[in-house]
């Protein structure tokens, strides 16, 4: 009998030991599965709200020249003068620099008495072959040696004009990498003309907010250069294409005629548009559109603080705010940073500021 109490509580014994041993082992693993969790992604949301658009919006651009021509060398030779100086105005057929070419004029008289002997020739072959005292090929020979003899002059005397560069425009030579006394071979970099009398001023413009331009259109702009100084902008050009994001390159033309205030190329620019939408939309931030999706989306918060991707079409937009014409309704909370993080029934904290 007392053979079998003690079995009995040896048993008991072991039994209370593998208990304690396999929950002290899940009580690990549930900790470490804890501890690896991630962590909640902390999000800021915005209502919809149906309302007018912002009355009006600013975009942003940079200044460029309306024209811009870089001079290259059309011949070897050597600087021999340069008549302008940086920041100075020129006109168009204006000459600009002049290379020497003393070598090019003395071959270029050699070439014209080399041309003379050859019509002379030509013409002795000519009477020749008329009497019928030189074969005729003799007379092909003479006629090509002076077509090559005229080739050769014409050559020197393009030489020789090209030695004085030009401005092809009216404009303000902005680079000078030459001097004189430097050679210069064919192709190298002369000097740099930019027309400023307007600027082009480019923006890029959403798709959803084109039909609020038209070529023609003027907008007030002001640049950060001047920032109590209003200029008026003329649209000029609207872009064909579009990039990436859904936005299309509109020009617009600036008059570059205020001394006081001259306008630079690469100058910072905001061009204010004022919408002629007076109808109600349900409006979201613009942030509140997920980056990564092929498609317009947004994500809404629940109740549950988790957040459902939800495909929208989109309206006008302006400014910052984007119009929603369908999949979403008034008040409901969409995310408005943080969505490259969330996925489609993720539970998410809220940024409490």
């Amino acid at each position: 009998m007392k053979f079998w109490i003690t079995v009995l509580v040896g048993a008991l014994g072991l039994a209370g030991l593998f208990y304690w041993l396999f929950a002290r082992q899940e009580s690990q693993a549930a900790q470490t599965a804890r501890l690896q969790a991630p962590l909640p992604v902390t999000v800021a949301v915005a209502p919809a709200t149906l309302r007018r658009l912002a009355p009006e919006s600013e975009y942003l651009g940079q200044t460029e020249a309306r024209r811009e021509v870089a001079l290259t060398a059309p011949t070897p030779g050597l600087v021999r003068q340069v008549l302008v100086g940086l920041n100075q105005t020129v006109r168009a057929g204006q000459p600009l620099l002049r290379l020497d070419q003393a070598a090019a004029q003395a071959n270029l008289g050699a070439a014209r008495a080399a041309l003379a002997k050859a019509q002379l020739d030509q013409q002795r072959q000519e009477e020749l072959l008329a009497e019928k005292n030189a074969p005729l090929a003799d007379v092909e020979a003479a006629r090509l040696q002076t077509t090559n003899a005229r080739a050769q002059v014409t050559g020197l005397e393009k030489q020789l004009a090209d030695a004085v560069v030009k401005a092809p425009i009216s404009g303000t030579v902005n680079e000078k990498p030459v001097e004189p006394g430097q050679y210069v071979q064919p192709g190298a970099p002369l000097l740099t003309l930019l027309d400023v009398a307007e600027v082009k001023l480019l923006v890029q413009v959403p798709e959803a907010e084109l039909r609020e331009w038209r070529v023609g259109r003027r907008l007030p702009v002001r640049f950060e250069a001047y920032p109590n100084l209003d200029f008026a902008g003329t649209v000029h050009h609207i872009g064909l294409k579009g990039g990436e994001a859904g936005r299309f390159p509109v020009e617009l033309r600036i008059a570059n005629n205020r001394p006081a205030a001259p306008l630079r190329v690469g100058l910072t620019a905001r061009v204010r548009l004022a919408s002629t939408d007076t109808a109600r939309h349900l409006l979201v931030p613009r942030t509140a559109l997920a980056a990564q999706a092929q498609e317009p989306a947004v994500y809404v918060l629940d109740a549950a603080r988790r957040v459902q991707r939800r495909p929208v079409a989109l309206g006008p937009t302006l400014g910052n705010e984007v119009a929603i014409r369908a999949g979403l309704r008034a008040g409901e909370r969409v995310v408005t940073s943080g969505t490259d993080a969330l996925r489609d029934g993720l539970k998410v904290r809220l940024r409490t500021n």
